[in-house]
């Protein structure tokens, strides 16, 4: 049943994977990262290298290449696929992540290495997932923004651009500045419209003008499901070689397209993850441990939604059917819902505003890697030539300036530390000098 084909496809958070159903060595120590750690011992012919430039320089799916090629086995082929390569939407009614059909094999190459070069850097793993949840990244990032220079005007919100046109003729508008809605003073009463001027302005591509953004994308969703669940999720066999944590839920789940009778069409990604985290209660009433379970998968637009979220609650179901042969596991809450995925333009494709950009939300995907890229493109196209990521010298002596060349000892709570230390270690000094002063 679907359940038993689901438990075999469960990746620990550990150093390796739990797949039951799979006896070759070979394989084994495919899935746990082992046999592809060090590539300098394996010898490659020049005709396999050639073979897989062909399929580089052709675009070929990456699953035909595993077929033909290496001759693999579809479950094989799979967990390369999505447990490894991590490709979310390789399906050919759904296209791959750019709208294309299947998966390239270039692409995939990349996606394999960025996953292998990952493994064994913090720990057993290719994964790093941040205490208290993935909104801490943005939080950091605007806290380090703000001490750098960035301003954050807050209580208002967007209600408009303000575009203008720069010569007779030319049919592209240019970006002036962005309408904040009215705030409200201590006493209740309305303030009026703010207008801030701006030559460049990043917004969600949801809210881009109509023809502005490629609409392609739309023809997808991507469907979430969250469930708060009593019980550990994911034990252990008891075996000796037991890869499973047992004092943490810290899990990548990956459930391959036609999973059982999940009647899945795209892979669906899960997470899930306990208290060590700080992501979930230590304990409901009752005592016991609680798992949060995040569910993710991919749809056309012209299916039925809640057939799709038929097929989260199946899947979500079904991990729990087979958590409950080892222990007793519920599901107390769960909360589902979609977003549409606009998909980029590229580069090739001309604003119809100068100086707008849109901020892409990325397809389905286990990591914040998207995120990161699209981040990158949008700090080029506003300051060319400048490092990404790197701290502007220029902001850096502005802030050495304003807090006394602290440098990064300017946080609050460092502060603060720094002064209680410098406070005890006075107080000690001055009762050593009344002590000496009263022994003589």
């Amino acid at each position: 049943d679907s359940a038993e084909n689901i438990e075999s496809t469960k990746e620990s958070g550990g150093e390796g994977s739990e797949m039951d159903n799979i006896h070759s060595l070979n394989e084994r120590q495919l899935l746990q990262g082992r046999s592809l750690t060090r590539p300098q011992n394996k010898v490659v012919s020049t005709s396999d290298l050639d073979t897989l430039r062909d399929y580089i320089d052709r675009d070929m799916d990456f699953d035909e290449y595993l077929r033909t090629v290496h001759s693999l086995p579809d479950r094989l082929r799979m967990i390369i696929i999505h447990a490894m390569a991590m490709e979310s939407a390789a399906d050919s009614s759904l296209g791959g992540q750019d709208g294309a059909e299947g998966y390239p094999t270039g692409q995939a190459m990349t996606d394999l290495c960025r996953h292998l070069l990952s493994l064994g850097r913090y720990g057993g793993t290719a994964f790093l997932f941040p205490m208290y949840g993935c909104g801490e990244l943005s939080q950091s990032f605007c806290r380090s923004a703000a001490v750098h220079g960035a301003t954050y005007l807050l209580r208002r919100s967007a209600k408009g651009l303000i575009a203008t046109q720069c010569s007779d003729g030319d049919e592209i508008m240019t970006v002036s500045g962005i309408v904040l809605g009215g705030d409200v003073d201590p006493n209740g009463n309305s303030l009026p419209d703010k207008i801030l001027k701006a030559r460049r302005v990043v917004v969600p591509a949801e809210v881009m003008p109509v023809g502005q953004v490629d609409d392609t994308g739309s023809r997808k969703r991507i469907l979430r499901r969250i469930s708060v669940l009593s019980g550990r999720l994911i034990s252990g066999d008891g075996s000796d070689d037991n890869v499973v944590d047992e004092t943490e839920q810290r899990h990548i789940i990956v459930i391959p397209p036609g999973t059982g009778n999940l009647d899945n069409k795209c892979v669906i990604h899960g997470i899930a993850l306990d208290e060590s985290v700080s992501v979930a209660p230590r304990s409901l009433t009752g005592g016991g441990d609680c798992t949060v379970l995040h569910l993710t998968t991919t749809m056309n637009g012209s299916d039925e939604e809640t057939t799709h979220h038929g097929i989260l609650e199946r899947a979500a179901q079904s991990l729990i059917e087979a958590a409950n042969r080892k222990s007793r596991v519920e599901e107390v809450y769960h909360i589902s819902f979609s977003y549409a995925h606009v998909s980029h333009p590229g580069p090739s494709k001309q604003p119809l505003i100068r100086g707008l950009i849109a901020c892409h939300r990325g397809g389905q995907s286990i990591t914040l890697e998207s995120a990161f890229h699209r981040a990158k493109e949008i700090f080029h196209s506003v300051c060319p030539g400048a490092d990404f990521l790197a701290l502007s010298k220029e902001m850096d002596e502005m802030v050495r300036e304003t807090v006394g060349d602290r440098g990064d000892d300017s946080d609050d709570e460092q502060v603060a530390l720094e002064s209680a230390m410098d406070l005890i270690e006075t107080t000690a000094l001055i009762d050593t000098a009344d002590t000496g002063a009263h022994s003589s």
